[in-house]
């Protein structure tokens, strides 16, 4: 496993604290061709991470999300739980969690003035999936839009 860390707690690391170095292991062991294609799998047709500059579009996030909270990918329920489980524990929490004030499962990304965040949105009016991808922004933003999306579905 990366940096001696079981499978288990490298899977934490890499949801709840964005850690790359345990990504960057998964790619490693399982294949960023193999992963890419269950990526295409699902119909994320727009997400490629066999290059050394990962692309992927809102789009694509907000399907997978949209599966994985409909129970459409595939993944035993433990499996499935866990993963909710850790989107929900995720500590950078200034973004959509913020921004609507309801319980979030999200995942962020941050790497080079890029910062995204990615969620399934459990409002009392629905269940709902936001994703905000951003070029030079700040969380704050990512919070007022969120909130202002959040308002206009209530």
């Amino acid at each position: 496993t990366s940096g001696g860390q079981t499978l288990a707690q490298c899977f934490d690391n890499m949801i709840v604290n964005s850690d790359n170095a345990c990504a960057e292991w998964f790619g490693a062991t399982i294949g960023w061709g193999a992963i890419t294609n269950e990526a295409r799998a699902i119909g994320a047709s727009r997400t490629n991470l066999n290059t050394a500059n990962f692309t992927s579009t809102t789009n694509d996030q907000a399907l997978f999300l949209q599966k994985l909270e409909s129970n459409q990918l595939g993944l035993t329920e433990p499996s499935r739980a866990r993963l909710i489980d850790a989107m929900k524990r995720q500590v950078y929490r200034k973004g959509i969690p913020v921004g609507v004030g309801v319980p979030v499962a999200d995942k962020v990304g941050f790497l080079d003035g890029y910062l995204h965040d990615s969620a399934i949105v459990y409002s009392p009016k629905g269940v709902y999936v936001i994703v905000i991808y951003s070029n030079g922004s700040s969380w704050a933003a990512i919070a007022d839009a969120a909130r202002q999306i959040h308002a206009q579905l209530q």
